[in-house]
């Protein structure tokens, strides 16, 4: 109970003895008449009084105590329901608390599983990205490697072109005309299989993948070696109904370049070896086999057939442009302008001469080289980052228009 519950108020105590004090000094102050009372002792009188004002007192007394009773049932009643409101507030805010734990908590976990997520996925990508280079980066070096058998190949096609044993070597279905054709072809699939790669700031990985590019659009660019090396040459334009057709004319209207199609690729790809592509033997092994495979090797066979580099000068530029491409492949650690590299560089004459003449009595040799030199260097210079267009397929195209 507080201090003002506690406490009388003095005007309910002093009132009532005010009155009996004014009474007396009254009875004492003036004669009356006799009251009935009157003989009674003062004292009598006073205690009569005092009694009326402690009557009065307890009254008094009793109303203000039930009515501080009233006032604290009220304030307690008050303090109860505030104390009710506020456990009630503090319920709801915890509850509140709760669910947004719990939501944060959801998000955090869904976060957490999201970003696990896109680590192993990021984690899974990098190691696919990291598999990936290294089956490029071995298809680049099974391609060097083959570049180099391409280049002796070729090199011995000049030696047997200077003795005169070339062209019964390279007879139809004879093993050097098959084994030519792998090498001259397996290269090209590998780069073909090649695709595109990021060279990942390694030089030398750049250098070489220009190579391939470059490699992969030889054996079609007949027409623009042709022109390159200055060579007269109008493929497919000589009927065969012709009377004028001669050894000279043959050089000129012979198609000597081979459209790498789809279904070329195919014959030399083989899923179970790393790199895919099938070994000399396996390919020689398909001859006289699969009906299917011996028609589609034509479509390369037929430019190698009794091949003398005299008759078909476009083709043996585009053999000359191969052997540079592949002593660029094999030096290309140690160049770092491919482009200034292949106008400077000079083959060794005494491996790659036949020792025929070209056209009208030309330079063979130096005619080819110079050619090949421009188409290649041409090609290199070019810097675009454009992927090799996929073979197409169809029936065997022979470019050169």
């Amino acid at each position: 109970m507080s201090q003002r519950s506690k406490r009388v108020p003095a005007y309910l105590v002093l009132a009532p003895c005010g009155a009996a004090v004014a009474l007396l000094a009254a009875a004492g102050a003036t004669p009356s008449p006799a009251p009935a009372t009157a003989g009674l002792p003062v004292a009598v009188i006073v205690a009569v009084i005092t009694a009326i004002g402690s009557l009065i007192g307890a009254v008094v007394a009793a109303l203000f105590a039930a009515r501080s009773a009233a006032d604290q049932r009220s304030f307690q009643a008050e303090s109860a329901r505030k104390q009710e409101a506020f456990e009630e507030q503090t319920a709801a805010k915890q509850r509140d608390h709760d669910v947004e734990l719990a939501n944060l908590k959801q998000r955090f976990d869904e976060g957490n599983a999201e970003l696990e997520s896109q680590l192993r996925q990021g984690d899974e990508r990098f190691k696919a990205a990291l598999a990936e280079l290294a089956a490029k980066r071995r298809l680049l070096e099974a391609l060097q490697r083959e570049a180099n058998g391409a280049d002796e190949r070729i090199r011995w096609i000049a030696a047997r072109a200077r003795d005169g044993r070339l062209a019964a070597l390279l007879g139809n279905n004879r093993y050097d005309w098959k084994l030519t054709i792998y090498a001259i072809m397996a290269p090209v699939v590998l780069a073909d299989l090649l695709g595109t790669v990021d060279p990942l700031d390694d030089q030398l990985v750049a250098r070489r993948y220009a190579l391939a590019r470059s490699l992969r659009a030889l054996l079609s660019s007949d027409a623009e070696l042709a022109k390159a090396a200055g060579l007269e040459y109008r493929p497919g334009r000589l009927i065969a109904s012709d009377a004028s057709k001669t050894k000279e004319n043959f050089r000129i209207f012979d198609v000597q370049g081979v459209e790498l199609l789809h279904e070329v690729v195919e014959l030399f790809r083989d899923p179970q070896n790393d790199p895919p592509i099938a070994g000399v033997q396996t390919f020689i092994g398909k001859f006289s086999t699969d009906a299917a495979f011996d028609q589609a090797i034509q479509t390369v066979g037929a430019v190698l057939r009794d091949f003398q580099p005299g008759d078909k000068p476009v083709f043996w530029t585009l053999l000359i442009a191969y052997a540079y491409i592949a002593q660029a492949l094999d030096q290309a650690f140690r160049i770092d302008d491919l482009a200034a590299w292949v106008e400077t560089f000079e083959l060794d004459r005494s491996e790659y001469d036949t020792g025929v003449t070209g056209q009208n009595g030309s330079d063979l040799f130096a005619q080819s080289c110079a050619g090949a030199r421009a188409w290649l260097a041409g090609r290199l210079a070019d810097r675009s980052p454009s992927a090799p267009r996929e073979p197409q397929a169809g029936t065997p195209i022979i470019t050169g228009q």
